[in-house]
């Protein structure tokens, strides 16, 4: 009878990926939340950098090319999500802003001092006492740029209900902003 000598099987590369985030996620953690953002922003960060290091991973990356690698993609990451911010924001500034500000009725000395600021979070406010759907066409229309017909198209409407609704939508942030100030 042979002698077999029972082997190892060889490491898959799901488990040798697992075995190098456990190895290093208390410090990529650290890492990336040292980059200025809130807690929760940086466990989001972590873990679509951690799914991106997924789709491209090697099972020949050097360990210790690892932690880097997805600190870089991180940083990446919130690079992007930074850009993104600062669009939204101007949108937002410029888009909305711009026509509340057109459309109100003049206002007493003691608030034409008022900051921009302050109107950005009376729209805040106004804003979340939308109800969900028009929240969601704000949010597509202004923030991420996409056109009625992109919106009717995801919304399964059509691009004339989508500029009825923001047209409306538009109205009732006026009304409010009115009240507010």
């Amino acid at each position: 009878m042979p002698d077999f000598e029972a082997s190892e099987p060889e490491p898959t590369q799901a488990s040798v990926f697992l075995a190098l985030v456990e190895r290093h996620e208390a410090r990529l953690r650290g890492a990336v939340r040292s980059m200025g953002i809130d807690q929760s922003t940086a466990d989001d960060i972590l873990q679509d950098a951690l799914l991106v290091a997924w789709n491209r991973f090697e099972s020949d990356l050097h360990e210790a090319a690892f932690a880097a690698w997805v600190l870089g993609i991180a940083r990446r990451l919130l690079l992007n999500l930074r850009r993104r911010g600062a669009r939204r924001w101007n949108l937002l500034q410029n888009e909305v802003v711009g026509f509340l500000a057109a459309r109100r009725p003049p206002v007493p000395d003691m608030l034409q001092a008022a900051s921009g600021k302050e109107e950005i979070e009376m729209i805040r406010d106004c804003m979340a006492d939308l109800d969900e759907s028009s929240r969601r066409v704000v949010q597509q229309r202004y923030f991420e740029q996409m056109s009625p017909a992109e919106i009717a198209e995801i919304e399964g409407t059509n691009s004339n209900a989508v500029r009825q609704q923001l047209h409306r939508v538009r109205q009732r942030l006026a009304k409010c902003m009115r009240q507010k100030l």
